[in-house]
């Protein structure tokens, strides 16, 4: 049953199964006016509920001395809002988690995505993901500088290995050496001594370089593509 409150127009909804057939003094939550309300008739009642329109106001009329209670309308409000909230929540839990999968992926499979797309070689440089397209890794690189002859002499020594699960083809090595700044100021190219490495195959090189610029301060070591 819908009330109306005489003084300020306020409307509320109520169950009529409640109401007692006697009626009752009710109370406004709204201006806090007091009057008495009798139930209207059952058929009366039926025509009001389905005719009336929206109403007004999201607390209930209510008995005086007793707390204004939540109509059924607010508390399905604040039930369907709480719940977008934790969907939203939901939906960016697994939007990061998607995303997470992804980078998982591409770092995982970068080897097999650089040599389907070689182009993807300067993103993932550009984010500081070093690319390794052939399977081939350097491991155990260490270099000692001598004096030989009253000449100044840089050795480098290391090792290659396939890590990948097919032969891979060995290129030249290039040697960058570079000042404090990271700017190049000599470099050499050489050979491992093979042309082919099985999978899980290592070869160890070793390499000179006789009179290096003084201001190098850092070693760069690259394989050099195969020119077409």
């Amino acid at each position: 049953m819908i009330l109306t409150c005489p003084q300020c127009a306020t409307r509320y909804q109520l169950k009529g199964s409640e109401f007692p057939i006697s009626g009752r003094s009710v109370r406004c939550a709204k201006c806090g006016h007091t009057w008495f309300q009798t139930p209207p008739a059952p058929d009366t009642e039926a025509d009001l509920v389905a005719t009336s329109a929206p109403v007004h106001g999201e607390t209930g009329a209510s008995s005086p001395g007793a707390g204004p209670q939540r109509s059924a309308t607010a508390v399905g409000v604040k039930d369907r809002v709480r719940g977008e909230r934790v969907a939203i929540v939901a939906g960016w839990f697994a939007f990061a988690g998607i995303i997470a999968l992804i980078v998982w992926g591409l770092l995982r499979y970068q080897q097999a995505i650089t040599r389907v797309w070689p182009q993807a070689g300067p993103i993932y440089r550009a984010f500081g993901v070093s690319v390794n397209t052939n399977g081939l890794t350097f491991s155990d690189v260490n270099y000692r500088r001598d004096t030989e002859a009253g000449q100044l002499v840089l050795t480098v020594r290391g090792t290659v290995m396939n890590a990948d699960s097919q032969p891979a083809a060995l290129p030249r090595i290039e040697i960058v050496l570079t000042d404090s700044h990271r700017h190049r100021v000599d470099s050499w190219v050489f050979s491992a001594g093979a042309r082919q490495l099985e999978p899980g195959q290592r070869i160890a090189f070793t390499t000179r370089r006789v009179n290096p610029p003084e201001q190098a301060r850092h070693l760069e070591m690259v394989f050099l593509r195969p020119k077409r």
